[in-house]
């Protein structure tokens, strides 16, 4: 737990970093993580500000991009019957990260993501599909440690660790939810890489034209 002073610290450079200049940001990952044993990958496009390079907050969809698909047997009149049952997971999210260390060439954080949506089944039962299950609420907390290091000033690469928590258990859905999760990132500073391809226009003097 932090003591009463450092939560002060962190407090006031909160509300300091959202005084400095907003920038536009703009995400799409892939979280790693398990879905019953399995890996699963969880695709993520996001929009937000960046406060200062100090504090970013944003807001994205996200969708589970691995097939989970099983076969469950029931008993009918004539024997067995077979249908093919797969997960489908969509969510919406909201996440801050807060910058704790940074130089020319590495950067530290600490992004938490909040998100709300719906987990719920697809069927197929003889080659007929379109067949799917109520849908059931599903809420996840994301807290996670983020490292890059900037290999150029366009380029770097990174890595987040951290957990996934299912804050609401739904019996409907069979899959455990809560798992660790991984991303490896390539990081492309595409404002940094438009200076570098188009010396003679930066990309400030275009800003100044627009805006």
């Amino acid at each position: 737990m932090l003591s009463s002073n450092a939560q002060a610290q962190l407090t006031d450079s909160l509300v300091a970093s959202l005084q400095k200049p907003c920038r536009l940001q703009f995400k799409l990952d892939t979280r790693n993580s398990f879905i019953a044993s399995r890996r699963a990958q969880i695709t993520g496009i996001k929009i937000g500000a960046d406060f200062g390079k100090t504090l970013r907050i944003g807001g994205g969809f996200n969708f589970l991009n691995s097939n989970f698909t099983k076969e469950k047997n029931y008993p009918s009149p004539l024997g067995v019957d077979t249908i093919l049952q797969k997960l489908k997971l969509r969510y919406m999210c909201y996440y801050i990260e807060y910058v704790f260390y940074r130089t020319p060439h590495w950067e530290f954080s600490v992004p938490v993501q909040f998100s709300v949506g719906a987990a719920w089944y697809n069927y197929t039962f003889k080659n007929v599909e379109g067949l799917r299950s109520r849908k059931h609420l599903v809420v996840l907390y994301e807290p996670t440690l983020s490292g890059q290091y900037k290999i150029f000033p366009w380029l770097g690469v990174g890595l987040d660790l951290g957990f996934r928590y299912a804050l609401i258990k739904n019996k409907f859905i069979e899959e455990k939810l809560t798992s660790p999760i991984y991303v490896f990132k390539v990081l492309i500073y595409w404002g940094e890489l438009y200076k570098k391809v188009f010396p003679n226009h930066p990309i400030e003097e275009i800003k100044k034209k627009i805006f």
